[in-house]
């Protein structure tokens, strides 16, 4: 018993010091993302604006839920202390105080935008095929329900949202949201694997690597947050007293993940509309890959993609400049 309640204020620290972590790399990815976005000049200005006010109420929500699990673990360690020992505190008195309830309310508006977010990069990925969304959207409706059903019931008088006998609304809700990441993590690998084999027969390995590239796949199909989700059920099943330091770093992954993707976009190496369309009409037909000129620059920082039938179809260079502005997301 007593080296579970050591393990059980150790998951505590570990969760908030991970959490912490993740929250200065969460910081560094929105800001350089705005930076970014406000260096382009593009026609997407409107989506370019969509997701810095994205970026920046999930910015605000991760922060309540960083903040609120820190004041918590002050409240085990040192407002309480001398009125019982801070495992039993942690685990026993965990009441639903008014920062506890903005808190959870605010980790689970993450999930719901993360979980948004990433429906909407498979729907681009998959070339806008509606069909292939039918299931995702089911799964991710149900979370929904199940997830505002949890907060309603964890935030009636005396209800503790860690307790067994209270969290059955909130392993559903869990279990929900990670088998919709694992569908779509699914679908978005095995998208982007066959892409990247189209793209190597038709683009040069440079050029074709930052859409295909392993660590595009790993971020475009946010495998880190399915993983741990699974990780978070686990734990849960064996009852073991991790779970807190994992339901912690999850609860950030949530709002990380998604800004991993717009970083992604604003530095040009996400997929868009745009890209998608470039490569599946240039597949299987005879494509000439127009590079810019050999310089420092066009290697350092390579040009947005553009695909032409023919040597004879070469645009002219204004009808190229233009081109290149249409291809900024």
């Amino acid at each position: 018993m007593e080296n579970e309640e050591i393990t059980r204020e150790r998951a505590l620290y570990f969760g908030n010091v991970v959490g912490l972590i993740l929250y200065g790399f969460h910081l560094i990815m929105y800001f350089q993302s705005v930076t970014f976005f406000l260096a382009k000049e593009s026609i997407h200005s409107k989506i370019q604006r969509f997701f810095v006010m994205y970026g920046a109420i999930l910015l605000v929500f991760l922060t309540v839920l960083v903040a609120t699990n820190l004041l918590f673990g002050e409240e085990a360690w040192i407002e309480h202390r001398a009125e019982m020992d801070p495992a039993i505190f942690i685990a026993e008195n965990t009441t639903v105080w008014w920062y506890n309830a903005l808190g959870l309310t605010a980790g689970v508006a993450m999930n719901f935008m993360g979980d948004g977010l990433l429906l909407y990069r498979c729907y681009i990925i998959w070339g806008s095929r509606l069909w292939v969304m039918a299931v995702p959207l089911l799964v991710y409706f149900a979370s929904i329900a199940m997830a505002v059903v949890y907060l309603v019931d964890s935030a009636l008088p005396g209800h503790n949202p860690l307790a067994r006998t209270y969290s059955q609304f909130a392993v559903a809700w869990i279990a929900l949201s990670v088998t919709l990441n694992v569908i779509l993590t699914t679908l978005i690998s095995v998208r982007l694997l066959v892409m990247r084999s189209l793209i190597r027969s038709i683009l040069p390995a440079r050029v074709g690597a930052k859409y295909t590239s392993i660590v595009s796949i790993f971020v475009e199909s946010a495998l880190p947050l399915s993983l741990l989700g699974i990780g978070v059920i686990v734990t849960y099943a064996v009852k073991s007293p991790v779970e807190l330091a994992i339901s912690f770093i999850w609860g950030v992954l949530c709002a990380t993940s998604p800004q991993l993707i717009i970083f992604r976009v604003a530095i040009g190496s996400g997929w868009s509309k745009d890209i998608f369309s470039q490569v599946t009409q240039a597949a299987g037909s005879g494509v000439l890959f127009d590079t810019p000129p050999s310089s420092d620059a066009a290697v350092t920082q390579p040009g947005p993609l553009m695909f032409y039938p023919s040597a004879k179809d070469r645009p002219s260079k204004a009808d190229q400049s233009v081109d290149s502005e249409l291809q900024d997301v």
